[in-house]
């Protein structure tokens, strides 16, 4: 059941922790999402703490950016272009296909313009449960106080990335049809901004009828800073909805990469794994997509019941999964917060 209550990051978040705790568990958190959550919490520090291993440090630069401590220009050399990440034109043509759906038969919102094509509530594919659970799902935008500054914050950012990021270029090429130098980046800051904070902010609650050592029977979204999620983003997919990796062994895609948080599913899911003998191996499931959906939103596991690789594609749905995600990270990492 959804608790609707506003509340200020820096009243609430981190409520307790030093200075030094609070950035360690900004690494701590982002390393477990990046290496795996199943890992140790000694395995996790050694992971951050080892100096060849640079990602957790790009977050925290990326929240302290946020958070107004430090420059932009100071992240810029974080910011690097991220051309080795794994790219396949099926995958690429796939995501457009989904976004030309998403802006027309299955549009629920009727943005302008691109906005359209990732501005959805989700789950996009199931109207009836949608409706049913809106509020659960889709949580309504909330006032707070430093709105404005983050704003600008991502603005800045996003500005910088759509002049200057090889990465954000290309990828912005090969999944929408309009320009890069047309995209609203104020209007796309403003949205971002907005439903990040709903997302962070409103107490969401979700149930599952599993308890195990990570993913909890309960999870209450209510300790991560909208910065921290952000940032989050930023190293994942450079803020941009359409992002995505392939995730490749032995010449096969088994996974893929999916939106803003990067939400990893079982290539399974995709609809072009039965077009494709390197897409997939009939085997769907076991991957973050897949546990959450199933656990906490109501999906049959290993089916797209209600839930599938299109809510990945908008705003929402990568803001719905790598919140449940995260708040899941915080509370196996704050438990060993004096170690940290």
């Amino acid at each position: 059941m959804l608790i609707n209550i506003i509340k200020k990051p820096e009243e609430e978040n981190f409520k307790g922790l030093t200075k030094t705790q609070e950035e360690k568990l900004v690494r701590y958190a982002y390393t477990a999402y990046n290496k795996g959550y199943n890992y140790t919490f000694e395995q996790i520090k050694g992971f951050a703490d080892d100096p060849k291993y640079t990602a957790d440090d790009n977050v925290l630069a990326f929240y302290k950016y946020l958070n107004g401590e430090v420059t932009l220009d100071s992240i810029k050399t974080r910011s690097e272009d991220r051309a080795s990440d794994n790219y396949d034109s099926r995958v690429a043509d796939y995501i457009k296909d989904i976004y030309s759906q998403l802006s027309g038969s299955l549009s629920n919102q009727n943005g302008e313009g691109i906005f359209n094509k990732f501005d959805d509530e989700v789950p996009v594919k199931a109207n009836a449960y949608r409706a049913a659970h809106r509020n659960d799902f889709n949580p309504a935008v909330i006032p707070f106080s430093n709105r404005t500054f983050l704003v600008t914050r991502v603005k800045d950012l996003l500005d910088y990335y759509k002049t200057s990021s090889l990465f954000f270029k290309t990828h912005f090429a090969t999944v929408f049809t309009e320009s890069v130098d047309t995209f609203d980046t104020q209007k796309y800051s403003e949205m971002l901004v907005d439903l990040s904070y709903a997302y962070t902010g409103s107490n969401l609650s979700f149930t599952s009828s599993i308890d195990d050592s990570f993913f909890r029977s309960s999870v209450i979204i209510k300790d991560i800073p909208v910065e921290m999620i952000l940032a989050f983003f930023v190293q994942e997919s450079r803020l941009l909805p359409g992002s995505f990796r392939a995730e490749i062994s032995s010449s096969k895609i088994y996974a893929v990469s999916f939106g803003l948080a990067h939400t990893l599913i079982d290539a399974d899911f995709l609809e072009i794994s039965a077009i494709y003998s390197d897409i997939g191996d009939d085997s769907a499931g076991g991957r973050n997509f897949d546990i959450i959906s199933s656990r906490y939103l109501g999906n049959t596991a290993k089916q797209k019941t209600y839930f599938s690789d299109y809510d990945l594609l908008t705003v929402r749905g990568s803001l719905l999964y790598s919140s449940i995600f995260t708040q899941l990270l915080y509370q196996k990492l704050i438990a060993y917060k004096d170690s940290f």
